[in-house]
């Protein structure tokens, strides 16, 4: 079990006493989240952690995918690259909650409003008898 450590200090005085290789290798993790590899770890962990299924094509081809949209798939806005997933207008994944299959990439605007509705349960309970109902009528 790890010790508690009481001198008095916080952790950020703490940080700056360990000198300069901690401020480098600081400096450098914060340069790889911005690289291509270094997003792309970031997203799929924030993904899994999401409940999202592993695509068919794997990881890597879906990032490669995702990447390339430039528009909602339900609004059909452009997307804001610049600010990201904090904008309303940023790209997001969306995903069925229940079951974790990838639905489309959307706006984070159409993420929040629309498909939110979508994943109550009741709409879920009644999406699954229609679905029920089609494959026995079949």
């Amino acid at each position: 079990m790890p010790q508690k450590i009481n001198d008095g200090l916080t952790n950020t005085q703490r940080y700056l006493l360990k000198g300069d290789n901690y401020k480098k290798r600081l400096e450098h993790q914060k340069n790889w989240r911005q690289t291509d590899r270094g997003k792309f770890i970031r997203n799929r962990n924030h993904w899994i952690a999401s409940g999202i299924k592993e695509p068919l094509e794997g990881w890597e081809e879906y990032w490669e995918k995702f990447k390339l949209k430039t528009h909602c798939q339900l609004c059909n806005i452009e997307f804001d690259l610049e600010k990201g997933a904090t904008s309303k207008r940023g790209r997001c994944l969306d995903h069925h909650h229940h079951s974790g299959y990838i639905r489309n990439v959307i706006c984070r605007n159409c993420n929040i409003s629309c498909m939110r509705l979508f994943d109550n349960k009741h709409n879920m309970v009644l999406f699954e008898l229609q679905r029920y109902f089609k494959i026995k009528n079949i």
